[in-house]
């Protein structure tokens, strides 16, 4: 029984390491990729370059908690590396593992979609390594492998179509996550060396810099529908979205006591940008 106990334990750690919401929010904004490019997109392609991408999401998952153990002491604990759930010679033997499965099933889904996951796989390694600590070209650089996911699905659904819309709104809306992360973390980016903005100009300065992004997307999110890209229906979830950034973006401007792991506030935005994207696509496609 001890030893079935355990077995859980490790499993459930291995889990955590991987970070099953954003492995499922990157296989979710693969296929809105494949369905933006207007080919059909509900194949079994599609299926595999999802879970690709999802596996080679959670490779740069586990690897960034090896490398980043020291921060994480400080700024996440809990997390299976620091709490000793799990040590980091599995966890880097596990994040190889799936990286691996992961590029593979890329370059079996076809050349194109196999070429831009090993440069994703490629970047994550460099940020993880490396990059992060440059502080705003980690940020920017973690943003533009988060936006390749929608290029990536419409490459392996056909290739063209309309990616470019989810895709430019990722950008920019991860680069404000991304600015926000580091002002919440900064006490462990400093013990780790990350010239974060956050670390350099301060918390307030950093929270301000990813408000105004997060504002940015918010007056940009509904001009899609405004050119006539979409209908009226992908409004729905962007008024919704523009309710949760408003609040954010007051919140991270006034230095409310409250702003303080906003970055987590942020995921249900990226699901309501999703999902406006889709009935954009599915229900009223505009020209």
């Amino acid at each position: 029984m001890k030893g079935l106990s355990r077995l859980r334990l490790r499993t459930a750690a291995a889990a955590a390491l991987a970070r099953p919401p954003n492995c499922a929010l990157t296989a979710v904004s693969v296929w809105v990729g494949a369905l933006a490019s207007g080919h059909p997109h509900a194949t079994a392609g599609v299926a595999a370059a999802a879970a690709a991408a999802a596996a080679v999401a959670a490779a740069g998952n586990g690897l960034n908690d090896v490398l980043d153990l020291p921060a994480d002491r400080v700024n996440r604990p809990d997390r299976p590396l620091p709490s000793g759930r799990l040590s980091p010679a599995a966890a880097l033997v596990l994040s190889t593992g799936l990286g691996a499965a992961g590029l593979g099933t890329a370059f079996v889904v076809g050349l194109a979609p196999g070429a831009i996951a090993f440069a994703v796989a490629a970047g994550l390694a460099l940020y993880n390594w490396w990059w992060k600590r440059l502080g705003l070209a980690g940020n920017l650089l973690v943003s533009l492998l988060a936006a390749a996911t929608f290029p990536y699905g419409a490459v392996a659904a056909g290739g063209g179509g309309r990616w470019w819309v989810p895709a430019a709104f990722a950008l920019v809306y991860h680069l404000g996550r991304e600015i926000l992360k580091g002002a919440e973390d900064v006490e462990g980016d400093r013990v780790h060396g990350a010239r974060t903005l956050a670390s350099l100009r301060g918390e307030r300065a950093a929270e301000r810099a990813a408000a105004a992004l997060l504002a940015v997307t918010a007056l940009a999110a509904p001009l899609p529908a405004l050119l006539g890209i979409y209908g009226w229906g992908y409004l729905a979830p962007v008024v919704l979205l523009d309710v949760l950034l408003a609040r954010t973006c007051r919140d991270l401007w006034r230095g409310s006591p409250s702003a303080g792991r906003q970055s987590r506030r942020l995921l249900p935005g990226m699901v309501l940008g999703l999902a406006a994207v889709v009935l954009g696509e599915l229900v009223d496609r505009g020209g």
